[in-house]
C-alpha cells in the first residue's frame, strides 16, 4: 500500500488540540475510527496496515487520551461526537463511515443520530448496551470512580490483558498498556460516567444508515 498517511493536531475546542492520522487521499471515501475508553488511535494501528486502496481514514486520539490535550471536562459521548464533528471539519470531509469500537461504539451511534446528514455509514465493533445492564457494573464503577494518579501500571496491564479472548498481537498489549498510562485518572473517571450514564435505546431507530455489527462469542 502506497497511501500518504500524517498526524496532524487539531483543535477541536478552545484550548484544546488532538491527534489526527490522516490516511490515504482527500479524493477517497472516508471512514472515521473512534477508540474506545482508556485507548488511542493506536488501537488501531494494525488496521490501517491493512486498509485498502481507495480510503480515506481518519483515526483521532480523543480529548484526554493518547498524546491529546487533557482538559478538565468534556468528556461524555456527547462531547466526542462534537470533537469529531470539528475533526471532519478541518478535513474538509462532509460525510463519513463512522466506526467505533467498545465506547467508542457509543460515540459512532450518536453521531449517526445527531448527525444524519454527514453519516454515511456506522460500524460498531463490541458495542455495550446500556451499562444498566451489565453484570459487572457494580465491580466496574468501583474499580474507575476510585482511580487516581499515578496508576498502577499492573492494573492496566491486568484490565487490558482481560479484554482478549486469544493471544494478541505480538507487542500490541504492551503499546495499549503505554497509551493507557498517559490517560489521567480524572479522565477515566468522567468518560465512565459518561459510558454509564449512556443509553439511546429509544432512538436506535433513528439510525438509518446501514449498519454493521461485529462482535465476538467471548
Amino acid at each position: 500500500m502506497d497511501v500518504p498517511r500524517t498526524i496532524r493536531r487539531v483543535a477541536v475546542d478552545d484550548a484544546v488540540w488532538v491527534p489526527v492520522v490522516d490516511q490515504g487521499r482527500v479524493t477517497d471515501p472516508c471512514v472515521v475510527l473512534v477508540h474506545g475508553m482508556g485507548d488511542s488511535w493506536r488501537s488501531y494501528e494494525p488496521v490501517l496496515n491493512h486498509v485498502p486502496d481507495g480510503l480515506r481514514v481518519l483515526a483521532p486520539s480523543l480529548r484526554g487520551h493518547g498524546d491529546a490535550d487533557r482538559p478538565h471536562s468534556g468528556y461524555t459521548p456527547a462531547d466526542f461526537v462534537s470533537d469529531l464533528v470539528a475533526i471532519l471539519d478541518d478535513a474538509s470531509v462532509e460525510r463519513a463511515v463512522i466506526a467505533g469500537h467498545s465506547s467508542g461504539a457509543q460515540v459512532a451511534q450518536l453521531f449517526a443520530i445527531v448527525h444524519a446528514g454527514r453519516t454515511l455509514a456506522t460500524v460498531l465493533v463490541g458495542a455495550p448496551g446500556p451499562m444498566r445492564d451489565h453484570p459487572r457494573v457494580g465491580d466496574l464503577d468501583g474499580l474507575f470512580s476510585t482511580l487516581e494518579d499515578p496508576i498502577d501500571p499492573s492494573l492496566l496491564r491486568g484490565f487490558t490483558e482481560s479484554l482478549f479472548a486469544g493471544p494478541a498481537p505480538a507487542g500490541f498489549i504492551d503499546t495499549q498498556v503505554a497509551e493507557s498510562l498517559k490517560v489521567p485518572a480524572h479522565v477515566i473517571r468522567r468518560t465512565w460516567a459518561g459510558i454509564r450514564a449512556f443509553d439511546i435505546s429509544d432512538h436506535l431507530g433513528h439510525i438509518a444508515v446501514p449498519t454493521l455489527i461485529v462482535w465476538g462469542d467471548q
